[in-house]
């Protein structure tokens, strides 16, 4: 039986090293065994650990497919292992006292295309996995690899540290409801990162990062104090694009002073699935969804011609790892 699954598209950005070489050049001896080890658990220094948590995550099902345009696509699961606490309960006699705990397990499927690099989610329940969760759970599992990968390397052949930044994409209608409740907009900063090739179309975003590469750095904020002009600001975020982080400090009606970030600003939607069908077609349901939203197909020339330039090499993973199934 088909249920409603609410699902959100984001911009994944992963560099590695102070250069920020994009993702895909380190999707052979990095992303893939990172997170194929990190998903199939088959080394036990490479687990994310519960370190005596209720709550953990971890990655599941890890596959290189293609997609309906026989394209690649990252695919797979992110689990929320969890206990939900049980303190009270209504019965027949009312309501009565309980201690008790369930083990639960709600779960997010995600998709990453390697042209452009965005990626959708869509929880299967209330209380599966956001992108939030997803990125900090990618960050941390390919980390740990590359700290376990380097010990055995000389430090001329050393792994790079990667930078995950994972940010929903922005929709004005949303943007200019929020601020457009709010009794005075205080500041608006948007945090600059590394990008994998993308492009905003904001040009001051694009100006200061030429900056922060001219002097060597990473990241760095731009800062607007008081804006009134609240339809510009909600221009300037939607042209962002999901390639820098958006932080709107804000006074309410109430004069209750307030922080909306990107989570704030994008919009969820809705997909029909089974969940009694097999995950391969139940990610290619998502995937047809996702090629019909403009959101998860934008791409730069410079996107394609990164993924060109890869293509042969994801090519050999996808057919050494699941044969050629065209």
């Amino acid at each position: 039986m088909e249920e409603k699954k609410v699902a959100v598209i984001a911009n994944f950005n992963c560099t590695f090293g102070d250069e920020a070489t994009p993702m895909l050049s380190h999707f052979d001896d990095i992303i893939w065994p990172a997170l194929k080890k990190s998903s199939e658990n088959d080394d036990e220094t490479l687990l994310l650990k519960n370190n005596g948590k209720k709550t953990k995550y971890f990655l599941e099902n890890i596959e290189l497919v293609k997609n309906e345009k026989d394209d690649f696509v990252l695919r797979g699961i992110l689990v929320k292992s969890t206990k939900l606490e049980v303190k009270s309960k209504y019965t027949d006699t009312g309501l009565v006292q309980s201690d008790e705990e369930y083990p639960s397990a709600p779960y997010s499927i995600f998709l990453i295309s390697l042209i452009n690099h965005r990626m959708i989610l869509v929880k299967n329940q209330k209380g599966s996995p956001t992108v939030s969760n997803f990125a900090h759970t990618i960050e941390k599992s390919l980390k740990r690899y590359i700290k376990y990968e380097n010990k055995k390397k000389d430090k001329e052949n050393k792994l790079p540290t990667p930078t995950v930044n994972v940010v929903p994409i922005p929709y004005k209608n949303k943007v200019v409801e929020e601020i457009r409740n709010a009794n005075k907009v205080m500041q608006v900063t948007f945090r600059v990162y590394p990008t994998n090739k993308d492009i905003s179309l904001n040009p001051a975003l694009e100006t200061f990062r030429a900056v922060l590469e001219n002097a060597g750095s990473n990241t760095g904020n731009i800062n607007m104090n008081s804006p009134k002009k609240l339809d510009s600001v909600a221009d300037y975020v939607v042209e962002s694009r999901g390639t820098a982080e958006t932080t709107i400090k804000i006074e309410d009606k109430f004069g209750n002073r307030k922080k909306l970030t990107d989570k704030d600003f994008t919009e969820e939607f809705y997909i029909n699935i089974d969940d009694a069908q097999s995950p391969n077609y139940v990610g290619e349901r998502i995937s047809l969804y996702a090629n019909n939203k403009t959101e998860f197909n934008e791409a730069s020339e410079s996107h394609i011609e990164e993924y060109t330039s890869k293509k042969t090499l994801l090519e050999k993973i996808f057919k050494l790892n699941k044969g050629d199934e065209k």
